[in-house]
Parts: C-alpha cells; structure tokens; sequence
C-alpha cells in the first residue's frame, strides 16, 4: 500500500466512522434528507453530516465535489469537524485540487479548535512529511491529543510509535495498551496489533488463546491480515481446536478480498483434501491466481517463476 492510499484509506474510515456515529445508522436516506433540510436551515453540523453521507455514498449518490462545497459551509459556519473533513479531501484531492498546504491548515484550524480528528489528521502529516518537514516527535505530541479525545486509529498510531521507537522512546508495554485501547475502541488495526503481540509475546505475555480471539474481533472489522492468521490458527490448532473447514472458510474471505497469500492457502488445502473436498483443478487455479498476484510459494507449488514485479515510473 502506498502512502497515498493508505491516507485515503484512513480518510475514508475518519469519514465512514463519523457518519455512522453522527446518525446511528450507515445508509439511511430518510437522515440525509433531515440533514440537507436541517443544512438549509443554518445548522452547521448537518451540513457536515451531509457531507460525510455525500463523501462516502450513504443514503446518496456519492459525490467528492458537494462533499466539499458542504465541509466548506460548514467549515465557513463555525463548525470545527467542517473544516476536519475539508482537510482530508485537500490532502488526498478528492473533489478539489490536491494541496497540502490547505490540508495542514484546515486540520491545524479543526485541532486548534478541540476537534480530535484534527489532530490525527495533522500527526499523520508529520508523521509522513506530507506537506511539512517529518517530525517524529511532533506526530506523536499529536496522535497522544487525538487519541486521548477518543479517536481509536490516533491509539494505533501512538501505539505504533511506541513498539518502534519513533518519536517517543520504545515501549512495547506501552504499544499494548494502547492497542488495546484502539481495539476497544472499534478500530481493528489495533485488534490486529495486539494479537500480533499476543502471537509473539512482546510487550505481553504470550497468549495463543488471547491472540485468536483479536485476531477473530479484527477479522470481523475487515482486517484480512487477522483473517490469514486466524486461518493459520485454525489450520494448526493454535490457540484454539483445530477446525479445517474454518480455515477454509477463512482462506476463501483473504482469497476474495485480494489477499494472494489466503488463495496459496486454499489451494494447498484443495491439493490435499484437508477441510475440503480435494480438487486439483481448483488448487491450480488458486495457485495460478496467487502466482499472478506475486505470491512466489504459489508460483512454486505451480513449477513456475515468480513474475517480475512491474517497474517504477
């Protein structure tokens, strides 16, 4: 992943996440047309609301253009999580011209004025040099404020920062507890983190049942890596009673949703008959899919090289 798309990523989650808390229900329609007539009317945080639903296609046609000219009213208005939200279509350029500048101000402005997300926003800037010189110790100063006001994917960066070393001195203990406050939170980056540590025993004691249920919590969020080693865990009995058919299952959700290493998986167990029934055309077709997709263990279970990597431009 790039750091583009991973910004766009996370853009997308801080939007997704705040709508679905602004109106308790994701894709909800009859809201949008509270929040447009409710806008109309002067309020500033519907406006944002609607936004968000325009930013991210819920209950509307999606559309980064009037996502931007609401986040700009909004922001206009006084509402500080307007300004926020502008901030992220400026710094991926999503219905306007990309501009760091732009971003880092806005987002300066929404963590100037209480708005958490703001701050993450802003740590990840520095965190990455998007814009403004890197500086470690300035992104963690940052994601600390943002996750103190409650944002979970700030947690995970803090915690990231700690079991690294970057900005703050290395603490593994530290990156746990926080990770654990990220996953309590709902954000299964930090479920996935934790178990990981669960998994190796850093920071933590090691705990095979501990990490499979993270692992299970962060595979339910969408998190693909978790559902790999789920699988895993399942497969070998780790930490939980061996089950092939699970590990199937979960091989086929990493499989369908791009992940090269859940398709080697399946295949394997299809060329061996281990939870599902055997089937050697569809191991080799699950090979092939991997193999194309850089995996090299398929490409050697298919006696074929592994293809080069295109070139940077």
């Amino acid at each position: 992943m790039t750091l583009q798309q991973g910004v766009v990523c996370l853009v997308s989650i801080l939007a997704s996440t705040a709508y679905a808390q602004s109106t308790g229900v994701e894709k909800n329609a009859a809201k949008v047309v509270a929040f447009q007539q409710a806008c109309d009317r002067g309020a500033m945080r519907d406006c944002t609301s609607l936004g968000m639903a325009y930013e991210i296609g819920s209950g509307v046609v999606k559309d980064p253009v009037k996502a931007a000219a609401l986040y700009r009213k909004a922001c206009d208005g006084g509402a500080i999580l307007g300004c926020e939200r502008l901030g992220g279509l400026y710094g991926v350029g999503s219905g306007v011209a990309q501009d760091a500048a732009k971003a880092i101000s806005l987002h300066q402005k929404a963590c100037d004025g209480g708005e958490p997300e703001g701050c993450f926003s802003l740590g990840l800037h520095y965190e990455y040099g998007r814009g403004v010189a890197p500086d470690a110790a300035k992104a963690t100063t940052l994601y600390r404020t943002a996750c103190d006001g409650g944002v979970a994917l700030a947690c995970v960066s803090l915690g990231s920062a700690y079991g690294r070393g970057v900005g703050v001195a290395e603490d593994a203990a530290k990156a746990a507890a926080l990770y654990r406050k990220a996953c309590d939170g709902g954000a299964r980056f930090g479920c996935f983190s934790l178990a990981y540590q669960y998994d190796t025993g850093v920071g933590v004691a090691r705990d095979a049942a501990a990490a499979t249920v993270l692992y299970g919590k962060a595979c339910d969020g969408g998190e693909m890596r978790a559902c790999q080693n789920l699988g895993v865990n399942y497969a070998n009995g780790i930490g939980v009673a061996r089950d092939m058919s699970k590990a199937a299952a979960l091989y086929q959700k990493v499989c369908d949703g791009g992940g090269m290493l859940g398709c080697t998986s399946l295949g394997r167990l299809y060329a061996q008959g281990d939870g599902v029934t055997r089937d050697t055309a569809k191991a080799a077709a699950l090979y092939r899919k991997a193999c194309d997709g850089g995996d090299a263990r398929a490409c050697s279970a298919l006696g074929v090289p592994t293809p080069k990597a295109p070139a940077k431009q």
